[in-house]
């Protein structure tokens, strides 16, 4: 089983010290001469006020805080924090950041657990005391934990209900959302289906009313950006989910098509609608996500942490399989362990054609990759 704790930082982004943060990209990075005074000009000068229907405050200069809503924004909050990866990797936790989004973790069996949970409360008290001493505050009561493992074991297991983190005893919840999606105890990912499929039927309702006065063209520029891009956000966690899950996505995808199209729900088939839409159905969205995330960590390299999750296959004699761009695909035992990116992108990627991993470019293979899914659907 896996321990997870959501740490929440109040107000992150407004109490960033500007010297300490020149401070740490000069000396954590190598940051300086000219690049650094850009840094420090793009932070300095900069003023605040409140506005309140027609009334406006006199701006307030800003002496702290990196701009929200910005690209460097989140770049900067980064570097500031990163100092913390040294203090959580002390203590033999596993951690994820994203700018203010920070998630520490431990997997365990069940006579460990409490072990397990004391270093965890030990690294969180830890990072308080730096979260202060930098300038930020970690809010304990705000954050989240949570235990992920397969339902019966979570049954046996006699986990506790609540968690030490920085000192206050935090509930333990069934689910926890991060970056936007909701991650339940068991990764069924039904909670957050249920509220995509929420979401995007509320939007399609909305499309639907407006149709009319919109031309197709129109019409399938606002399906896309506002119910697909939905539909697509993180899609590739929906791989190995059920097809009860799966079936609730596509349903909405079709409904979405049937709008663009304005048809009626018996007028022609789905299917038609799609290819004639040129959109991929869900699951081969699934797929051309985790194909395009395998791409990019099998021949860039990038992000780091999922290009060293996946290793060239090199056959023990010389055989044609040499020059097929094979990856190797991990044995597992579990249901939930077959679904990890490390088992489902080698697998996927070896499926695909010469022709398609060839590709030079990303935008190359995302094409020839939609023609190979759209192909393969037809044929």
């Amino acid at each position: 089983m896996v321990g997870l704790v959501g740490l929440d930082i109040s107000a992150a982004f407004d109490t960033v010290s500007h010297r300490t943060l020149l401070n740490r990209l000069e000396h954590e990075f190598g940051i300086t001469a000219a690049p650094l005074s850009w840094i420090e000009s793009y932070l300095s000068g900069r003023t605040v006020s409140v506005s309140i229907g027609k009334s406006t405050s006199t701006a307030v200069s800003v002496s702290s805080g990196v701009p929200q809503g910005s690209v460097l924004g989140p770049i900067l909050f980064t570097t500031y924090i990163a100092p913390v990866g040294r203090l959580i990797n002390s203590h033999g936790i596993c951690y994820h950041k994203y700018a203010d989004d920070t998630q520490l973790y431990t997997a365990f069996t069940a006579p460990c657990a409490s072990s397990n949970l004391d270093c965890l409360a030990r690294c969180t008290t830890e990072l308080q005391y730096w979260y202060w001493s930098n300038d930020l505050l970690l809010n304990p009561d705000k954050s989240e934990v949570t235990f992920f493992g397969t339902s019966q074991r979570l049954k046996r297991s006699g986990l506790p209900t609540h968690v030490s983190v920085a000192g206050t005893n935090v509930a333990v919840c069934d689910t926890l959302k991060s970056l936007g999606v909701k991650l339940d105890s068991t990764l069924s990912f039904n909670h957050h289906v249920t509220d995509v499929v929420r979401s995007c039927n509320y939007h399609i309702r909305a499309l639907r009313h407006l149709r009319s006065s919109l031309t197709r063209d129109t019409a399938n520029t606002v399906a896309c950006s506002i119910v697909g891009s939905r539909l697509d956000y993180c899609n590739s966690l929906f791989y190995g989910a059920t097809e009860k899950t799966l079936n609730q996505l596509q349903r909405v995808q079709n409904n979405l098509a049937r709008v663009v199209c304005s048809v009626g729900r018996r007028d022609v088939r789905s299917e038609k609608l799609l290819r004639e839409l040129h959109w991929l159905p869900i699951r081969r969205r699934v797929d051309f996500k985790i194909a395009t995330l395998c791409y990019k960590a099998h021949r860039l390299g990038q992000p780091l942490y999922l290009s060293d999750s996946i290793h060239a296959y090199v056959p023990a004699r010389s055989l044609r399989s040499l020059d097929s761009d094979r990856l190797i695909v991990p044995s597992m035992k579990t249901v939930n362990s077959d679904r990890r990116f490390s088992v489902a992108g080698p697998r996927i990627w070896n499926s695909l054609p010469m022709t398609v991993k060839d590709a030079e470019t990303l935008d190359t293979f995302k094409s020839r990759l939609k023609t190979y899914f759209f192909t393969v659907a037809v044929d």
